[in-house]
């Protein structure tokens, strides 16, 4: 699968490629709905893996920024938000510095310190790892892409 196939400018691709411009030639917002499993989710200290659906988002913001964001059965969302890091091999790291817990309508965002690390690029199926930590709270998710393109779209 293309979607972390290498990175540009310490970007990993997460199907976030090279970012288009919006058609007021400012560069756009780019969202990627990534199909795979759920293989592991701990949000605030608490296993919600079964919970957890099989798509994932990946964003890739203009100032590049990048977040990961898992869906839960019951609508509420947990995004992992930081900035690309290390990358070397078939690893990238990115640095997490906000995990955002949306549900009912009320987003809480929470500082952390920790990291994403995607491994497998360039290959058919990709993994992330994610794991965090803040306020004495651990925030996780593990996800095994299925090997299929990525639907995207630019905002």
């Amino acid at each position: 699968m293309r979607w972390l196939a290498g990175a540009t400018a310490g970007v990993p691709a997460l199907a976030l490629a090279q970012t288009p411009a919006a058609p007021d030639g400012r560069a756009g917002t780019n969202i990627s709905v990534i199909a795979g499993e759920c293989r592991s989710l701990v949000v605030a200290n608490r296993v919600l893996t079964k919970a957890c659906t099989p798509n994932m988002i990946g964003i890739l913001y203009p100032d590049r920024e990048i977040s990961f964001v898992f869906g839960l059965a019951d609508g509420s969302l947990i995004s992992f938000k930081g900035r690309p890091g290390h990358a070397q091999g078939q690893q990238t790291t990115l640095k997490v510095v906000q995990v955002t817990v949306s549900s009912k309508n009320v987003a809480r965002p929470a500082a952390v310190l920790g990291s994403c690390v995607f491994t497998g690029l360039g290959s058919r199926r990709n993994h992330l790892q994610c794991d965090v930590s803040g306020e004495g709270l651990r925030y996780s998710a593990s996800f095994v892409t299925r090997g299929s393109v990525p639907a995207r779209f630019t905002l």
